[in-house]
């Protein structure tokens, strides 16, 4: 029994222990239905606790009959009596004028809250209430939504006690699109729904305070249940906007209003609180991404969900960064199992690294460079061998996690020799190298043992034709599981620094330029003086370093940098890929009854595979790739041979009008090899000492790999 002191005490701070509430509670679970619906609702505009818990309570032995009896309340006038205490909310509770007495009275406003959910729901009611509740809910709203102040009629505990049901009530009527239109442009609601999503692990004070035995109002109270309770209806009332906003399936085109409600919704400051008062503010979508990091198989659907449509649907504008990239990354390579999993984490970091502007896509080196330094190429790798043979139920569509995942390898290669990327792939290629043996040497792998890095294999045999490339014959139902594969390697390959002479590979730290023109790299002085007075660089260093060969619109200087250094890494890579394979340059040439010197060799690095080709230099063919004769005859009147090289490259702001899938220009750089550089210093006597062995397909592979000194290299890309 509680004593006289103790009622007085309750009467003046309004607060009751957690048991001795219960203890009340135990006797009033009686039907209610035993009174006429007027009777009820009386009670409840009298301030009847009891009465209005059990309506909020209410359960029948026929659900027909409590139908019919919700309905009559509806009649009675319920709804508009709990809408006008309601309004009251802002003041303090001894102001409601109420007949029951004050022991009564100390419980009942958490239960208008209670009941007014239960009486929204939209199978009960049809929603014919919904624009009236929204309409007469302002203060209910600005006070549930202040989590500063944390006081519904005054009092702490009444705004605990109700704010599970509140978030619900938010629910119930939105599910009207009208009414759910008007309450969401209420100052608050939208963001207090964000921040119940976070309620538990950010707002420490909240997590205490409701601990405390003196709050405990909600029957079924425990330390963690109502808090997770709330988190996972905000989390279910986000999903279901998200899924109004989500555009149209399989094109993905989002409106500006869509644009607007996820750019919104990313930037959305998130309270964080310590149990000492200390606040913080942290933006929505770099919270969903550390929400990863628990891998809770309750949320992580939702959080991958939320940043895939966020990044489609902002194009990435100011929404996911570095910090969310690498947090998706970490969750990628260290927590998902199953196929469905990987589905979805492939989707989410596809739609972040190349989001869709209208029916193309945009490649951002800085993302992929974020990506690739946390694991991306390696993730590649480790998912192609995992889920290689899995038989997808909709092999066709753009979901498939294969095709995701061959998106992501391809994002890697495209911007290999860009900065960040080429940088990010030096950082990690000792880990890349890693997983690539690993193919070798796994046992447990569906790749064979045997794989080998082949620079002479060809994987074309057209007349003026061949790759640059690494030979796969890997089973399995899934051919693109080679390509994703052949990417990672290629991507590994081109961000090799190597210098222009000796094709030795350089450490950045050792890096030697040409301090003229800016573009090749060495690894000695002698090098340098070397490639000047035999390998051909005094024919092209004037022209660099008077002409940038990329197009970069404007004059920023932040892209005028970048295009030179993208210029430099396309040169060092073609070149490297010309002379370790001149020979079969000469054999292409032989075989087509072209002279040399009457070609120009271009080599194509906008494929998956290094493409080299050998074409006879006619007017057409110089206009193709944009030389000018009088530069094509000096040449060859000089002896030496013509190479161009062409390649994406970053074109410094993004043009309006864009015909090519990504948002990348192609560059063509011209290149001179001298005769010296050729057996005998003569290019027509290197082409007469070969033999056209085109046709005899692994007889010429065999030829090759003696004449480069492969062999039967079993050495990993």
């Amino acid at each position: 029994m509680v004593s006289k002191k103790d009622k007085k005490k309750q009467r003046r701070t309004g607060k009751v222990k957690a048991s001795e509430q219960r203890l009340v509670m135990r006797d009033d679970d009686w039907n209610i239905t035993k009174l006429s619906p007027t009777e009820v609702v009386e009670a409840i505009r009298s301030g009847d606790k009891i009465i209005t818990r059990a309506a909020a309570r209410m359960q029948t032995q026929n659900e027909a009959t409590e139908i019919v009896y919700r309905e009559k309340l509806y009649e009675a006038g319920i709804i508009d009596a709990l809408l006008h205490f309601l309004s009251m909310c802002e003041g303090p509770f001894a102001s409601v004028d109420l007949s029951i007495n004050s022991n009564q009275r100390i419980f009942t406003p958490c239960h208008w809250v209670h009941l007014l959910n239960t009486m929204t729901k939209i199978n009960l009611g049809k929603g014919r209430f919904n624009m009236q509740i929204v309409n007469n809910l302002g203060p209910l709203i600005k006070c549930m939504c202040d989590t500063k102040k944390r006081e519904l009629f005054e009092s702490k505990a009444q705004w605990y006690g109700s704010l599970d049901s509140f978030v619900r009530i938010l629910g119930n009527v939105m599910q009207d699109a009208d009414a759910g239109g008007v309450l969401l442009k209420i100052d608050g609601v939208f963001d207090m729904l964000l921040q119940c999503i976070f309620i538990k692990d950010c707002r420490l004070d909240i997590v205490k305070e409701m601990k405390q035995a003196e709050y405990e109002l909600a029957p079924d109270f425990d330390d963690g249940g109502v808090l997770n309770k709330i988190a996972e209806n905000a989390q279910t009332l986000i999903f279901q906007m998200n899924h109004e906003h989500r555009g149209v399936r399989g094109v993905r085109s989002f409106t500006n209003d869509d644009g607007k409600y996820f750019k919104a919704m990313a930037t959305t400051p998130i309270i964080s609180s310590t149990t000492n008062g200390f606040c913080s503010t942290t933006p929505f979508v770099h919270l969903i991404a550390q929400k990863l990091k628990k891998n809770e198989k309750e949320t992580r659907g939702f959080c991958l969900g939320t940043l895939m449509m966020l990044a489609q649907a902002t194009k990435n504008e100011g929404t996911t960064d570095k910090e969310v990239i690498i947090n998706v990354m970490n969750f990628a390579l260290n927590s998902v199992g199953s196929f469905e999993d990987a589905m979805l984490i492939t989707m989410t970091i596809f739609s972040i690294l190349q989001p869709r502007t209208g029916v193309f896509t945009k490649v951002s080196d800085t993302r992929v460079a974020a990506a690739i330094s946390s694991g991306l190429l390696e993730l590649c790798i480790d998912f192609a061998v995992r889920y290689g043979e899995h038989t997808d139920p909709h092999p066709n569509t753009e979901d498939h996690m294969i095709t995701n995942l061959w998106h992501l390898a391809s994002s890697a290669h495209v911007t290999a020799l860009h900065k960040r990327s080429f940088k990010a792939i030096n950082g990690r290629r000792s880990s890349i190298q890693k997983a690539l043996s690993d193919l070798v040497t796994g046992k447990n792998m569906y790749f064979p043992a045997g794989d080998q890095m082949d620079r002479s294999s060809v994987a074309s045999t057209s007349e003026n034709t061949f790759s640059i490339g690494w030979e796969n014959k890997y089973p399995g139902r899934n051919a693109r599981c080679s390509e994703i594969i052949q990417s990672v390697k290629a991507a590994l390959f081109l961000s090799t620094t190597s210098c222009c002479q000796c094709l030795k590979t350089i450490r950045n730290s050792a890096v030697k330029r040409c301090s003229n023109c800016q573009r090749t790299v060495y690894c000695s002085r002698e090098c340098q003086v070397n490639h000047w007075k035999t390998g051909g660089h005094k024919w092209d260093c004037k022209q660099m370093a008077i002409a940038n060969a990329l197009t970069v619109k404007g004059d920023r200087k932040k892209d005028i940098e970048k295009a030179y250094e993208l210029e430099g890494n396309i040169i060092v890579a073609c070149n490297k890929l010309v002379l370790e394979n001149i020979t079969r340059i000469l054999v292409q040439a032989k075989h087509q009854k072209f002279d040399i010197l009457d070609c120009i060799v271009l080599v194509e690095l906008n494929h998956q595979l290094p493409f080299v080709k050998v074409k006879l230099a006619t007017d057409s063919v110089l206009k193709e790739v944009d030389i000018e004769l009088e530069r094509f005859d000096c040449n060859r009147s000089n002896g030496n041979l013509t190479c161009v090289y062409k390649s994406y490259v970053f074109n410094g702001e993004a043009e309006e009008s864009r015909h090519s899938c990504h948002d990348w220009a192609i560059t063509q750089l011209v290149q001179t090899f001298p005769a010296s550089v050729a057996s005998h210093g003569s290019w027509k006597k290197a082409q007469d000492e070969v033999q056209d062995t085109v046709s005899t397909g692994s007889s010429l592979l065999s030829a090759l790999l003696a004449e480069v000194g492969l062999g039967n290299s079993n050495e990993p890309a």
